[in-house]
């Protein structure tokens, strides 16, 4: 019996020797240490980069729309004084009564501008182009308004 005991216990030995070898090599050991590894940090400061700069590039996108929304808001203020200003009304030929060379003085740094041509039909339709243009160009710098207007024949008399 000794010598089954003896070899029983050689075998256990050599199980758990084998156990504690495969734990090794599939789960390291870390010595009781906490914490992430190098490629961890590296791959999560990688993600957070690109949420970081996909965020960014929205919020560019957003300042950008709203600037020229902005833009656009000015030029309608101003088309509204200009309209004020100029009002379409007409005496004897509307395309020279409606017609507005440049005009700066509406706004700083804005020109408002109105062109009145007759139909090609000649019969009593006006296209009215009113342009407010802001100086220095760029996106949003321009607003045009096309109208047509009647001009009765009983008032042409």
């Amino acid at each position: 019996m000794v010598g089954r005991e003896s070899e029983s216990q050689r075998v256990k030995e050599s199980v758990n020797d084998h156990c504690s070898r495969v734990r090794e090599i599939s789960m390291p050991r870390r010595d009781g240490a906490s914490g992430m590894t190098l490629i961890e940090v590296l791959l999560a400061v990688f993600i957070l980069g690109i949420v970081v700069t996909g965020l960014l590039q929205a919020l560019s996108q957003c300042s950008s729309s709203f600037a020229i929304s902005r833009r656009m808001q000015d030029l309608q203020g101003v088309f509204d004084l200009a309209e004020i200003a100029h009002p379409i009304l007409w005496d004897d030929d509307p395309v020279e009564d409606l017609t507005v060379a440049d005009d700066a003085s509406i706004a700083d740094g804005f020109t408002f501008r109105r062109e009145c041509e007759e139909d090609e039909d000649e019969d009593g339709l006006y296209l009215v182009t009113s342009t407010v243009t802001r100086d220095g160009g760029g996106w949003g710098s321009t607003l045009v308004v096309c109208r047509y207007i009647y001009y009765a024949e009983t008032r042409k008399k």
